[in-house]
């Protein structure tokens, strides 16, 4: 063999094992970054501010479905289809029954108050990753949502209800500002009370409805499946909550409030 062919074929073989490590080297590579995501999801903390890391978010997007204008349209036509085969299920003082949320199909979104009062707040794992996503989009707006009251269990609702059926004086009142244990859209683990961060120790309160957070909404939140859940002179005779709101982008969510959304 000359030392021209020598030579080409030389070349021949570098640029095969060439071949061969790049190959190789795609695969470590994107093992590497599977392997890495994975690790993210497992380690995301209970105790993740609302509005805290970013990166927990992108991460915790690739266990759930991102919301996008197309499936917003889709879950409209979803929402239709399921208000024609609703079962009407009786109300209690107004106030639809609700299952409590599964622990593990939750996650934190929030840690709220501080000291002795401190509390982590939870929602269903497709609620919170929609509200992330709407509250780093509102942030980008400068408007500063802050989320206060999230999942909540029948014993907690229990105790919220007994506290203002003293302050009212009987159930039929209490009822017009709190559900009756039981009947709470917060029980669902889609329902969450949300503030104007500028609204400093008046979280709960009508103020809400005059921030530039409640216009946000009011003009923003369906785009990432959010509805208040009860406006003003609402069906179920509820009193007005501009803080209240119910995520419906999931199928899930769109039959677990479907009593609700046909009325």
């Amino acid at each position: 063999m000359n030392t021209k062919n020598k030579s080409r074929l030389k070349w021949y073989w570098i640029l095969f094992f060439v071949a061969i490590f790049a190959v190789s080297g795609i695969n470590i590579i994107s093992g590497f970054a599977t392997q890495r995501t994975e690790l993210t999801e497992l380690q995301i903390p209970n105790t993740v501010q609302s509005v805290e890391t970013k990166s927990t978010v992108d991460n915790f997007s690739s266990e759930n479905t991102e919301l996008s204008v197309d499936q917003q349209k889709d879950n409209s036509s979803t929402s239709e289809v399921a208000l024609n085969k609703v079962t009407i299920k009786p109300t209690k003082l107004g106030h639809f029954p609700y299952q409590e949320a599964k622990e593990e199909d939750l996650v934190v979104v929030a840690s709220y108050a501080q000291g002795q009062y401190q509390r982590y707040e939870r929602l269903h794992k497709d609620a919170a990753l929609a509200l992330m996503q709407m509250i780093y989009a509102a942030r980008d707006n400068g408007v500063w949502i802050v989320p206060v009251s999230g999942y909540r269990d029948i014993e907690k609702q229990d105790y919220l209800f007994k506290a203002q059926v003293r302050r009212r004086g009987s159930e039929e009142a209490a009822a017009k500002l709190s559900a009756p244990p039981g009947h709470s859209e917060h029980h669902s683990g889609y329902t969450v009370d949300l503030t104007d961060g500028h609204l400093l120790n008046q979280d709960i309160t009508y103020r809400f409805a005059s921030t530039d957070a409640y216009k946000w909404l009011m003009s923003n939140a369906h785009k990432f499946g959010f509805e208040l859940s009860f406006p003003e002179n609402n069906s179920q005779g509820v009193s007005f909550e501009p803080w209240h709101w119910r995520y419906v982008g999931s199928p899930d969510a769109l039959e677990t409030f479907a009593n609700a959304r046909s009325q």
